[in-house]
């Protein structure tokens, strides 16, 4: 009968404290708005079952701690976060909060997880009051641990232990599992953080088109925080739009006007089609922010040629940044305005005295005329038409109205010059030029004559070393 006893108590032993809890993992999940913005991670998850029982039990009254069994949550051989990255708190033990009578004893701060045992309960000695039940932990990642590691999209791994293991023979376990798995689980991902949506060059005057610079739209503060190994592209949605200045139909001007480059990055010119910019792939820095160096331009001599029209000009690009398994990605479509503004002139080359010289019978009898090649310099980036008119429907001699008329003179097409309309000189403005479209710097080749028919009026006039004077009007009128 001893024997049987004997038998029937160690079971009953048994039973009463034999509770155990399977290996289990406790998961934490990083979102990207955690990496994204650094804002930390803070959550409440069990983190094992305390098995004391009959009111107290606490090994010598010892703190209950934990520790990482290795200095770094590995997501593969090669890629790995510090395990300091996680900071841990108790908040209570089935369902009672420390310091509470259900629960005698005291808890510190936030703790630092390492392979060192840090305590994360003070039982008030070894009878302290504690039921069983789950350990509900609080885990946090704060901004600064956020900042301080390349968080690689997967799951890191690391092994927890418990210092209140087991004891009685090494059987039974005080919190149980005495050993588990923290996951940490990063999201794979690639997203746009800075940026300008537009950009806008603004074009005034004649001036920074005489002599222009390249046209740079600096987009170095571009900043995208990714999780994956990344490329950088780009493509246009289609060609440079140009309204003109006041209405009208809208012209196109192509892509290929503008490219890309930066330091590190192959210089493309633009497409519909999305190009790579970087020879080798952005890896996940610390922090996992990566800022790209990307500039487009359009050249001077493009500017020049094709961008003084009065009017504005668009175009849109899309740059994108892609995994290197071409998957996840982003993309932020950017839009860019050039404007110019109407300007206009129009300067007499060369001397501006046109000089006629009647000075024996045949003057009087073929008339005079005087070819002056490039006399005007015209710029005008609007559709134009160049008037022309006297100052004075008459000629002055010093200073005084003479009878010869303005009339008398007559304009028409210099040598190589065409589009030009015959006019005689009066004081109603009249087109010497229509329908002209719109230049810059462009050269009017004119013909001046007093034709014979008009040289009778000459006759009779006091000769002499003083000129008849007659000044010249030219103006312009756009469409």
């Amino acid at each position: 009968m001893k024997k049987t006893q004997s038998i029937h108590l160690f079971i009953l032993f048994l039973l009463c404290f034999g509770y155990s809890v399977k290996a289990q993992s406790v998961d934490v999940y990083l979102t990207e708005d955690n990496i994204i913005n650094y804002t930390s991670y803070d959550q409440t998850l069990n983190s094992g079952y305390l098995n004391l029982g009959w009111g107290g039990g606490w090994r010598n009254g010892s703190a209950a701690k934990i520790r990482a069994k290795f200095a770094q949550f590995s997501l593969n051989s090669s890629l790995k976060v510090s395990s300091q990255a996680i900071e841990f708190q108790l908040v209570s033990i089935n369902g009672r909060t420390p310091g509470t009578k259900e629960l005698e004893g005291t808890i510190p701060g936030y703790k630092v997880l390492n392979t060192n045992e840090e305590a994360f309960f003070q039982p008030k000695d070894w009878a302290s009051e504690a039921e069983p039940g789950p350990i509900q932990m609080n885990y946090r990642i704060s901004t600064s641990s956020l900042q301080q590691e390349a968080w690689v999209g997967g799951v890191y791994g690391n092994t927890i232990e418990h210092n209140q293991d087991q004891t009685f023979l090494n059987y039974y376990k005080y919190i149980s599992p005495g050993q588990w798995t923290m996951n940490i689980h990063v999201p794979s991902f690639v997203k746009w953080r800075m940026g300008q949506n537009s950009f806008t060059k603004n074009y005034t005057s004649k001036s920074e088109f005489s002599s222009p610079s390249d046209l740079i739209f600096d987009m170095s503060d571009f900043q995208f925080v990714h999780t994956v190994n990344a490329n950088l592209e780009i493509k246009s949605q289609g060609n440079i739009q140009f309204t003109p200045h006041g209405g009208g139909a809208a012209t196109n001007l192509p892509i290929s006007l503008v490219e890309a480059f930066g330091t590190n990055l192959s210089t493309k010119t633009l497409s519909t089609s999305y190009q790579k910019l970087n020879s080798s792939a952005y890896p996940v820095a610390v922090g996992n922010r990566t800022t790209v160096p990307l500039k487009l331009r359009i050249k001077s001599a493009d500017i020049k040629q094709n961008f003084y029209k009065a009017g504005t000009y668009t175009f849109n690009a899309d740059v994108r940044v892609i995994s290197t398994n071409g998957s996840p990605s982003d993309v932020k479509s950017v839009s860019f305005t050039i404007v110019t503004s109407p300007f206009n002139t129009i300067t007499v080359q060369g001397s501006s005295d046109v000089n006629f010289s009647f000075s024996s019978p045949s003057d009087y009898q073929l008339g005079k005329e005087q070819n002056i090649p490039n006399h005007l310099l015209v710029t005008n980036n609007k559709p134009f038409e160049i008037y022309v008119k006297s100052a004075t429907a008459n000629f002055t001699l010093n200073g005084t109205p003479t009878t010869i008329p303005a009339s008398i003179v007559q304009l028409s097409n210099g040598s190589g010059q065409s589009g030009i309309i015959t006019r005689n000189l009066s004081t109603t403005a009249q087109a010497l030029m229509t329908g002209a479209t719109p230049v810059l710097d462009q050269n009017v080749s004119l013909k001046y004559s007093i034709p014979a028919a008009q040289t009778s009026v000459l006759l009779g006039q006091t000769t002499g070393a003083t000129p008849y004077l007659l000044n010249v009007i030219y103006s312009f009128t756009n469409q």
